[in-house]
């Protein structure tokens, strides 16, 4: 008789097999766990390998960087000298640094203004002649007491002959200029490739340094100092590409001292000049391709951190990005002032003796001040970089950085725009008939007799500046505010306002000779990183000794991060 299903004996064999298999299953889904852990160490290792490679371009980009710095200090040199003895060269005809010395200069044209007196004097002594000889003919004096009178007493009326030199007033720094602006050159782009040879070492910072790359790669061209807020030509400090557009053309030098010029080996020199600027620029320019690309490969990593998110730091990060916008049309309004003037001056060709009232210049009159670094520039673009740095490390301390910065921006920028307003209201700007005619009536000669489309373009570069730094003001007073709501939420925290992570290259263990090590790299791969500061990553290997659940021995996994130079 058979018995029922549910009471069937399982043989013991049957139970030790299946519990085998599921032993089996445990340990195979061991391995793989194992195997993905492999799997993501490599790629870990590949990461920290191209990051490196990174920095070996780098290292070759600094290496021609630095011999361009020697070339551009020694012609800097060169300028200040010629500027130290500018009574020597100040003859065109007889050096090439005479033209571009005498861009500096505009005259006060006393031979027109005298030879327009003397024609006026000799209109009022003729029309006293007619008037007498018309009292002749009417008979109300004798003829020869009539030309008596005119003989002796009105030919004493007729001008003397004087010659006189014109006054030469320096109101430009071209040289000076020229001067500073190789070593402002090489201060931002020196900077630039420091906080780029560190960020590639901490990849941490490659967002923040990648927008502060940015920025002094615009500033390497078009650094404008905040004053002054309106763009008064001959408040302009200098800029490279005001020089660029200045030399850029040689038909202003063409008949300069009538023709009798060595200006075109000047214009030569002044471009050598430019073009090792350019090319420092360009490694700057190539050094925020590295920074983007190493982002590129860090964002892709398994491994990169996910820092703690802060409270309030969108707004603070907006904020800044408005004033950041706010800056940029600042500088096209200077820009676009900077233009108008020396298109004005190219276009004036008045010869001296039929100039008028105001001051006489060449074509080649460059008008600009030297440049210099301001203190409110400076700390604006510091804020805006620290909120950057801030929200993309969710860092407390740049926070309050950026808190300092707005603060220091604001008290310093009051008196430049109070005067800016007054200014602008006192000479009616809201109308566009008033605004044209100040730069074409008695100020006409300093913003180089513009035309009535240039001096609507001066208009425009006024209101747009005017508009631009009230914008950037409100924005640095919006993110004191923000910033000192987000250090004051988050200070209780106890969270570290830096944090180190993964592929940071702490210690000197982290470095290995990359040209050496890369062909043999798949084969036997050194130590390079650590992931021990991080929350991600695969499961640990296997260690020694270590049995599955079936009794056999685990496998075992030789990791390529067996020490951590962060602990060093």
């Amino acid at each position: 008789m058979s018995e029922p299903a549910g009471n069937l004996n399982i043989p013991a064999g049957m139970e030790r097999g299946a519990a085998d298999k599921q032993r089996l299953e445990m340990s195979n889904s061991h391995q793989r766990a194992v195997s993905m852990g492999a799997l993501s160490d490599m790629q870990h290792q590949t990461t920290a390998m191209e990051l490196i490679g990174l920095q070996i371009w780098h290292a070759w980009i600094l290496k021609f960087y630095f011999p361009l710095c020697i070339a551009i200090i020694i012609m800097s040199c060169m300028w200040a000298f010629i500027v130290a003895k500018r009574s020597d060269y100040d003859d065109p005809s007889g050096s090439w640094q005479g033209c571009l010395l005498n861009a500096d200069y505009v005259y006060v044209p006393l031979n027109s203004t005298i030879t327009q007196i003397g024609t006026q004097i000799k209109s009022a002594t003729s029309n006293l002649a007619l008037c007498f000889i018309g009292e002749v003919q009417d008979q109300t004096c004798p003829q020869d007491c009539a030309n008596a009178l005119i003989t002796d007493c009105l030919s004493g009326l007729t001008p003397p002959k004087v010659q006189a030199s014109d006054i030469q007033l320096p109101t430009g720094h071209f040289m000076d200029g020229f001067s500073y602006l190789g070593i402002q050159c090489i201060i931002f782009s020196s900077i630039a490739h420091g906080v780029l040879f560190r960020a590639l070492r901490h990849p941490s910072w490659l967002q923040s340094t990648i927008a502060l790359m940015i920025w002094f790669l615009v500033a390497m061209f078009t650094y404008y100092t905040v004053g002054p807020i309106l763009p008064v030509p001959n408040g302009i400090n200098s800029t490279f590409v005001s020089y660029l557009i200045y030399t850029s053309s040689y038909d202003k030098f063409r008949d300069f001292n009538n023709g009798d010029n060595h200006c075109h080996y000047a214009l030569r020199v002044a471009w050598a000049y430019e073009i090792l600027i350019l090319l420092v620029c360009t490694t700057v320019f190539i050094g925020v391709i590295l920074a983007i690309y190493a982002e590129r490969i860090r964002y892709k990593s398994p491994n990169k951190p996910a820092y703690t998110h802060l409270k309030y730091t969108q707004i603070p990060l907006m904020l800044s990005g408005l004033a950041a916008i706010s800056y940029v049309f600042f500088l096209a309004a200077k820009i676009t002032s900077s233009a108008t003037e020396l298109a004005a001056i190219s276009n004036y060709d008045v010869p001296n003796s039929q100039a008028g009232k105001g001051f006489w210049y060449p074509s080649i009159w460059y008008p600009f001040a030297v440049p210099t670094l301001d203190i409110t520039t400076i700390v604006g673009i510091c804020c805006v970089m620290s909120c950057i740095r801030g929200y993309t490390i969710q860092s407390l301390s740049a926070f309050r950085l950026a808190f300092m910065c707005s603060v220091v921006y604001g008290l310093s920028i009051y008196p430049g725009l109070v005067g800016a307003y007054n200014f602008y209201d006192f000479n009616n700007f809201y109308s566009d008939e008033d605004c044209k005619n100040y730069f074409l009536g008695a100020n006409t000669s300093v913003f180089g007799y513009p035309s009535d489309g240039q001096a609507q373009a001066y208009c425009q570069s006024f209101r747009m500046s005017i508009v631009a730094i009230t914008t950037m003001c409100f924005a640095m007073h919006a993110i004191a505010v923000a910033c000192a709501v987000c250090v004051h939420a988050n200070v209780n925290d106890g969270r570290g306002s830096l944090e180190h992570e993964v592929y940071d290259f702490e210690a000197a263990t982290a470095f290995h000779d990359v040209a050496s090590e890369r062909g043999s790299f798949a084969v036997a791969p050194k130590p390079l990183l650590s992931r021990a500061n991080t929350n991600q990553g695969a499961p640990a290997p296997a260690t020694p000794g270590d049995k599955t659940e079936s009794g056999h021995a685990a496998p075992q996994l030789t990791s390529v991060y067996t020490s951590n130079p962060l602990s060093t």
